[in-house]
């Protein structure tokens, strides 16, 4: 059970799952031909409290005949909508928790640099999940660290799966949604400070890891694994790989959990484990058996525990993966104490993997 003092997005996840009015901005979205992948219908809401924290929540939908084109039958070139959430006018304001209801949803981060705000992009992984013309969400909850007032921007992009698996963007069709001011968002009637968090929450110099993470952008795309079968022999290929692995190598990994597995202890498990923690995914189910993603990248702070089950709306709430980078010899470690489902390993320099809880859905019922 989380502790109580986690309190801070219990709030915004509960508007979220809940439906609650936030201060809206309808985003106009189209159905031409050259932007057949843009949502039939998009809108983008916001709200804070004080000058510290955001909220921003997408709701999108596409059409039955955009969803024809999304399912592409060519497993070697598939499409995989997404979008893309980038701070402007700041360096300084993080995104704490992303949560979305979306099929197969995959988050990635690009890091605040000097002069380039931070920003995170949503794969869409499981397309053929997708139900024409129903509303999906996408959330996020972002740390406002020096009382700046930055814009947050959201576009829609295309990406496709290359042969070897990975996912990359076409340059030239992503499509600008909408943007939100901080200046605009709707208050709440509530205090940062009163909000429980943790010392250093909002330090400057404590948001991201110190360790350096991988240089690798790409981020692979699954799309050969189609079938059941086809799940399995991945599963069986990535433990080979493990195991005929030299202790001493340093690689990116993604774990996938199938049993029951809280949040509560993650910095003992980093340090048991020497993890360097660069993600982690957990899955929210509502009353009407509709799951949500959750994911976030502090494991120190345990940001999973600010959702606050019963406020949320979530009568089930488990982590599901964990993403890094580590030794083949703690990765080996690991997988004897916990027994997870699986985990992937891959060279520091090549795509990222990450975790497969969304295919086990599909394929295991799991």
């Amino acid at each position: 059970m989380f502790h109580k003092k986690w309190l801070v997005s219990a709030v915004a996840v509960s508007l979220l799952v809940s439906g609650s009015t936030f201060a809206a901005s309808a985003a106009p979205a189209s159905g031409e031909a050259e932007n057949w992948d843009k949502p039939s219908a998009a809108k983008f809401q916001s709200y804070k409290i004080e000058q510290k924290l955001l909220y921003t929540k997408a709701d999108v939908r596409w059409s039955g005949e955009q969803l024809d084109k999304f399912q592409n039958t060519d497993r070697y070139r598939q499409f995989f909508p997404a979008f893309h959430l980038q701070v402007q006018e700041s360096v300084d304001t993080r995104a704490k928790l992303m949560v979305s209801n979306l099929p197969g949803a995959k988050f990635t981060r690009t890091k605040a640099g000097y002069t380039d705000g931070e920003e995170i992009k949503l794969s869409v992984l499981d397309t053929s999940s997708l139900t024409q013309n129903k509303p999906y969400t996408f959330y996020t909850a972002w740390l406002n660290l020096l009382e700046d007032h930055p814009t947050v921007s959201l576009s829609s992009l295309q990406r496709y799966s290359q042969p070897g698996g990975s996912l990359y963007d076409l340059s030239g069709p992503a499509d600008l949604l909408h943007k939100e001011n901080f200046t605009n968002a709707e208050p709440l009637d509530m205090k940062y400070n009163r909000l429980g968090l943790p010392p250093g929450f909002d330090d400057l110099f404590k948001q991201y890891p110190h360790q350096k993470e991988p240089s690798a952008t790409k981020v692979k795309s699954y799309a050969l694994i189609n079938s059941k079968e086809a799940l399995e022999a991945f599963k069986k290929e990535s433990a080979r790989t493990l195991h005929n692995s030299f202790d001493s190598e340093k690689v990116q990994f993604a774990v996938t959990f199938t049993k029951p597995f809280t949040a509560q202890h993650l910095k003992q498990l980093e340090e048991k484990y020497e993890l360097n923690l660069a993600q982690i995914y957990a899955a929210g189910t509502t009353a009407n058996k509709e799951e949500y993603t959750v994911s976030w990248f502090d494991s120190d702070v345990e940001t999973a525990s600010l959702l606050r089950i019963p406020q949320a709306g979530f009568i089930h709430f488990n982590l599901t993966e964990l993403e890094g980078t580590a030794t083949v010899e703690g990765l080996n470690k690991l997988r004897l104490d916990l027994n997870p489902d699986v985990i992937e390993i891959a060279p520091l320099d090549g795509p990222a993997p990450t975790g497969i809880h969304w295919l086990n859905r599909k394929f295991l019922n799991q």
